[in-house]
C-alpha cells in the first residue's frame, strides 16, 4: 500500500507559524489594518485625539508590528516583547514628544496577545484607561473580525497559487514521503520545512517570552521580524540615532 504524502500550505493571518516569512492572508488583513487605521486617523486629527487600535495576533505580532510601521504609530505592544513596568511612563512619553513635534493625534497599536513582563494581560481597554489617566483624549477601536474578511491582495493571491503549485510538485517528487511536510516562504524562496520542526520553532519562541530572552524569541521569529521591530524603534524616535541591531521595541 502507497504512504499518505501530506504537504501544508499555512493560512494564517496572524503569520504565527515560525520558518516561514509569510502565511497566505496575512498581507490581505495588513492592508485591512491600514486601510482602517488611515480612516481613524482622519477623525483623530480633526478632534485632536488619541486613537488606541486593538489588532489581532493573539501569540504573534506581526500584525500589530507592520501595522505600527506602515501607519507611523507612536506605540506599539506585542506578544514577543512584553511591556516593562515603566510602560505607561514611556507611552506618554512617546505621545507628548509627537504632539511637541506638531502631530494632532496619536496612535497606539495593540496585539491582542499582548502582556507585561509579569505575563498580565495589556488590552486596548487597558491602555486608553492608563492614556486617559495622564490627560490624553483617548479612544478605543478593537478592529476584530473585519481584518478578516474582503477580497485578498495581489501578493495573497500569487502566494497561495506559487504554494498550491509547489505543495503539488512536492507530493509528485516523493519529498514528502517520511513526514508532513509545510511550505515556506524563505526570502524570495519557497521550500519545504518539516511540520514538526515549524511547531516545534513556535514552541521554543513560547519558552524564550517566558524565559526573558525576548531577543531570541525575536529572532527565532526570523530576521525580518527582528529587523522590524529595530526599524520600528528608528521611527518612533527619529532624534536618536538607534542601532536597527537594537531591538528591545519601544521600551528601553
Amino acid at each position: 500500500a502507497s504512504a499518505l504524502r501530506v504537504v501544508g500550505l499555512v493560512g494564517s493571518i496572524d503569520n504565527d507559524l515560525a520558518g516561514t516569512d509569510l502565511t497566505i492572508g496575512c498581507d490581505t488583513a495588513l492592508h485591512r489594518i491600514a486601510y482602517a487605521v488611515d480612516t481613524l486617523s482622519s477623525t483623530a486629527a480633526s478632534h485632536q485625539r488619541d486613537f488606541v487600535v486593538e489588532v489581532m495576533g493573539r501569540h504573534c505580532g506581526w500584525l500589530a508590528l507592520h501595522a505600527s510601521i506602515v501607519t507611523g504609530a507612536d506605540y506599539f505592544f506585542i506578544p514577543e516583547l512584553p511591556a516593562p513596568p515603566s510602560w505607561p511612563q514611556e507611552l506618554e512619553t512617546f505621545l507628548r514628544t509627537g504632539k511637541e513635534r506638531g502631530k494632532r493625534n496619536g496612535v497606539v497599536i495593540v496585539a491582542e496577545g499582548a502582556q507585561d513582563r509579569q505575563a498580565q494581560p495589556i488590552t486596548g481597554e487597558c491602555v486608553r484607561a492608563e492614556l486617559s489617566r495622564r490627560g490624553f483624549e483617548a479612544r478605543v477601536t478593537i478592529l476584530g473580525h473585519v481584518q478578516r474578511g474582503g477580497a485578498p491582495s495581489a501578493l495573497d493571491r500569487a502566494l497561495s497559487l506559487k504554494m498550491g503549485a509547489r505543495a503539488i510538485s512536492a507530493i509528485l517528487d516523493d519529498e514528502a514521503a517520511i513526514e508532513p511536510m509545510v511550505v515556506c516562504l524563505v526570502g524570495e524562496e519557497l521550500v519545504l520545512n518539516k511540520l514538526s520542526h515549524c511547531l516545534d520553532l513556535n514552541a521554543r519562541i513560547r519558552q524564550h517570552i517566558a524565559s526573558g530572552e525576548y531577543h531570541e524569541a525575536m529572532r527565532t521569529r526570523g530576521r525580518d521580524f527582528e529587523h522590524a521591530v529595530g526599524v520600528l524603534r528608528v521611527l518612533m524616535a527619529p532624534p536618536k540615532v538607534l542601532s536597527l541591531s537594537d531591538s528591545d521595541g519601544p521600551q528601553e
